[in-house]
């Protein structure tokens, strides 16, 4: 009588041994150093957006460096919100790699030639800026 052995994989198994490969052929793909930014305006938990980001960035396997919120209107310069100055030093120190936040307004760039400065100085850093609607974020 000859037994049959059926082999399952697990997700976790199979995602552990392509890691295991890739890693053998030099392939290993390094996972993106993100920052998680929100601006909330007065009277409005930072928190849902928030989870939407980080629930956005986790599925698409990105590493979180920094999830930060200024709570307030869109109008005050970067320089006066510190959790987006915060975000401006971890791009200018090469900490990170992309800005994830729901839109433009959040960053302090609510006209279009402030959406082309911020977009011309993060890119001299060498880093992106990912604008992610909550419809988005829950996907």
């Amino acid at each position: 009588m000859e037994s049959t052995m059926v082999t399952r994989h697990t997700a976790e198994g199979t995602a552990r041994r392509q890691a295991l490969a890739d890693a053998s052929t030099g392939l290993a793909e390094t996972p993106t150093i993100v920052a998680l930014y929100v601006n909330a305006p007065d009277g409005q938990d930072p928190q849902s957006a928030m989870r939407a980001l980080r629930a956005y960035a986790t599925a698409r396997g990105m590493t979180i460096t920094a999830a930060l919120y200024d709570v307030g209107s869109s109008g005050p310069p970067r320089s006066q919100r510190p959790a987006l100055m915060r975000v401006s030093r971890l791009a200018e120190e090469g900490r990170i790699a992309e800005i994830i936040t729901p839109a433009a307004v959040h960053m302090s760039a609510t006209t279009p030639t402030e959406r082309a400065a911020l977009a011309a100085w993060l890119d001299d850093l060498g880093v992106a800026v990912r604008y992610v609607e909550a419809a988005e974020a829950g996907s």
